[in-house]
C-alpha cells in the first residue's frame, strides 16, 4: 500500500489550540482533502461488495512537540457499505494514523492504511 499525504493549512491557528481541540484539524479538511481520504481508503480495502465510502472523519490523540516541530493524530472514519440485492447496510469503524511536520502554515501529514478486516 502506498503512502498517504495530506496537506492541510492551518493559517492564523495557534498549533496548541489544535491539541485542546482536536476537532479543528478535521474542519480544515477539505472537499479535496476528504476526496483524496475517500480513495485512498478505497483503493486499500480487501473488499469493495456494497459500495463502500468513508465518512464521519474525526481527530483523536493529537500531539505536537514544538521543539522538533513534529506531531501525530488519529484520524477515525466509518466504512458504510449498503448492499442493494438484499437491501442490507453495515458500517465498521477504522483509522488512520498520522505523522506530521508544520512546514510555515502548513501540515503536511503522511500515513500508510492497514485493512484489518479478515478476508478468507
Amino acid at each position: 500500500m502506498n503512502n498517504c499525504e495530506l496537506k492541510i493549512k492551518i493559517p492564523n491557528i495557534d498549533i496548541q489550540e489544535l491539541s485542546k481541540n482536536e476537532q479543528l484539524l478535521a474542519e480544515l479538511l477539505n472537499s479535496n482533502h476528504r476526496q483524496e481520504l475517500q480513495e485512498y481508503i478505497l483503493d486499500g480495502l480487501g473488499n469493495k461488495d456494497g459500495g463502500p465510502q468513508a465518512t464521519l472523519f474525526k481527530v483523536k490523540n493529537f500531539f505536537y512537540n514544538q521543539g522538533e516541530r513534529k506531531g501525530a493524530f488519529r484520524l477515525t472514519f466509518i466504512v458504510q457499505r449498503r448492499y442493494c440485492c438484499s437491501d442490507t447496510k453495515s458500517c465498521q469503524e477504522d483509522y488512520l494514523d498520522f505523522d506530521f511536520v508544520i512546514d510555515n502554515d502548513i501540515l503536511v501529514a503522511h500515513t500508510i492504511y492497514f485493512d484489518w478486516s479478515l478476508n478468507n
